[in-house]
Order: C-alpha cells, then structure tokens, then sequence
C-alpha cells in the first residue's frame, strides 16, 4: 500500500531520495514511508527555522538527506513493529511541547439495552489518573571540514556519507534502546518507560525456570511460556492482536522443530496461535536483555510510538566558517501505557 501511494506521488517526492529507493533492490513499504516521513520531517523543520541556516549548497544538502534515508528504519526492531501497525501519535511542532501528559482510564459504567433509545442512563463517569512523558530529542552529530563540504557543493562531486550513516544508525539504536529498557532522562520526575519496565506490565516464568536456550527447554516448553504469558494479558482483560518479542539467541531457537521428527518449526507452530483476529507475530528485538521476551497487545491503547521527527539532518557553520556542524536528529518515543485499575496489555517473560 505504502508502495503503491509512494509511486503514484502521494506521500511526497524528495528528489534523490525518491530515485535512490526506486532504483534500490529489495525496497520496502516501510521504506517508502520512511522517505515521506523523512520530507514531511524536513519541511516542519525548515517552516520552523531549524534549517534555514544551512551552510552548504541544495545538492549537498541532499546527498546528506539521502544517506539518512538510505539508512531508514535499520535498528527499530520494535519502534518500527509498532509503526507498522498504525500506532502512532504525530506531534507536528514537537520542538515547542516539553511534555506530553494524558489520561489513563479504567472500564466504567454498564451499557443498556433498551428498546426506548430516550431511556435514562446511568450517569456513570470515568476514573482518570495523568500520565506523563518528556518530549526530547535524541541526536549525535560531528563537523566536516570546509574543504570537503565545498567538494560536496560542487554538482557530480561524492561526498563520503558513511559517517552520516553511521550516526543515523546510532540515532536509531539510541530510540530502539529507550523502547526496550526506557530512558534514562527524567525531567521533574517523569521519564518513558520501554518494554521492560512498563508500568503495570504483567510477568511470566518459563518451565522449570529454564532459558529458551536451554537444550531439555523444548519447543512444546516454549508454547508453554507463551501461552501462559497471553493467560496473563487476557486475565486483563487485553485479548490481542499480540507481538512476541524475542531477543537473538531465542530468535534462533525458534527456527528448529518444534519437536522430533516435526514438519513445522517452533515459530510455525507459535504463530498459529490466534488471538484478536491475527495469528501472533514473532518480531528479533536484539536489545531485549538475556533470557527476556515480551508480549504486547499490538493496539493504541496499550502503546504507540510518539512521533516529532524521524532521524534529519542538522546543519550548521560556526564562526569563522571552515567547519561545518551536522547532527543528526529525531523525536521519536515508544509511550506504553496502563490503565487506571493498574493492569497493561504487557506481558513480561524471564528466569529466576
């Protein structure tokens, strides 16, 4: 779908940076949507003046957009399987919110059912608790010399962007750890959390408290540890859809049998497990910890991603003017949430 749209012009078209994905090998939807959230992230910046004071030509501008582009959503196991799904919450001037608070609720009130819609109806009301994280950035950046920024400039002139692909990388891994483990900012005692440590998260043990790596941890073990971790979402009340996430040694494990002699591997027999309309998806997050899985509940009521700015270029020229300054910069923030009766559609999994 992203594709199709990306092809026919509407989700923007950014010069190089749509030629480098059309002409790419192996392109996805969600590179495609990566290049427009890329121009849409770009033009906010520049109609709130970020970028209006960069000090190199159009085209080496460009180079520089599409190496960040080139790069994309390499690293965002998790960060890009929320955004895959729609979970997304766009702040448009994000450089202008300190903080993002909202209500947590809890079910309330009965629905009736009547065959007088002007019934008198409970005047129920919910119970709100506010919940709130920092919106800041996350950047890494260096300078180039002016020598090679003015070979840049020069049309048909390379410019060696590895070192931009490299911080974007950098960039992304720093967001995906926040998605995991949470941020280590705390601003007036707020911070956002990530998988791990999610508020009111649920938690499971393995069988016989042994790691999926373990040899006797057998694949029927393992659909065990699973099924148990869903058992506990659906104790509260969160029936799926469901992502499992893994970390790369289980991922491995999930590629042999599932037992003897089996026609269908463990992450086969896994994802024929169907909750909420939708078979479980299985996703390698290799920043999960050692021996931690996670399960989540893949709707906007238990997570989404809050989104200023995916990774952009920065550019700058301090005084007097032979270096120049890039950094490179993204908001973007996984926000899981709870309820106010202390329940998550997050579900932890580890040994003792």
């Amino acid at each position: 779908m992203f594709a199709q749209r990306f092809e026919q012009g509407q989700l923007g078209n950014y010069g190089q940076a749509d030629a480098a994905l059309r002409g790419a090998k192996g392109f996805t939807d969600l590179d495609m949507f990566r290049a427009a959230q890329l121009e849409m992230s770009i033009v906010r910046m520049e109609q709130q003046g970020v970028r209006n004071a960069r000090p190199m030509a159009e085209d080496a501008q460009k180079l520089i957009d599409v190496a960040v582009t080139k790069v994309g959503l390499q690293r965002l196991s998790v960060v890009a399987e929320v955004i895959s799904r729609g979970l997304v919450f766009n702040i448009p001037n994000w450089l202008s919110v300190l903080n993002l608070q909202w209500d947590k609720g809890a079910r309330f009130g009965t629905a009736v059912q009547t065959m007088t819609p002007g019934t008198a109806l409970e005047g129920s009301q919910p119970s709100l608790t506010a919940s709130n994280i920092p919106i800041y950035a996350t950047m890494i950046g260096g300078d180039f010399g002016v020598r090679q920024m003015a070979a840049a400039a020069r049309v048909g002139t390379p410019m060696d962007t590895t070192a931009i692909e490299e911080w974007t990388r950098a960039t992304n891994e720093s967001i995906e750890d926040q998605a995991v483990n949470g941020s280590v900012l705390t601003v007036s005692g707020n911070s956002a959390a990530g998988l791990l440590n999610a508020p009111n998260r649920a938690t499971f043990a393995y069988v016989d408290n042994e790691a999926w790596t373990a040899a006797g941890h057998s694949g029927e073990d393992i659909l065990t540890d699973v099924q148990a971790g869903i058992t506990q979402l659906q104790n509260d009340s969160f029936f799926g859809p469901y992502t499992l996430f893994v970390n790369g040694p289980y991922n491995n494990k999930l590629n042999i049998d599932f037992k003897s002699n089996s026609d269908k591997t463990i992450r086969q027999r896994l994802e024929e497990i169907v909750n909420g309309g939708e078979g479980l998806r299985i996703v390698a997050a290799d920043l999960l910890g050692t021996d931690r899985t996670v399960i989540a509940q893949m709707t906007s009521d238990v997570l989404d991603v809050v989104q200023g700015q995916q990774p952009t270029a920065i550019t700058w020229s301090p005084e007097p003017g032979f270096v120049t300054m890039i950094n490179i910069m993204a908001c973007m923030i996984l926000r899981p949430k709870d309820t106010a009766a202390g329940t998550s559609g997050i579900a932890t999994g580890f040994t003792t």
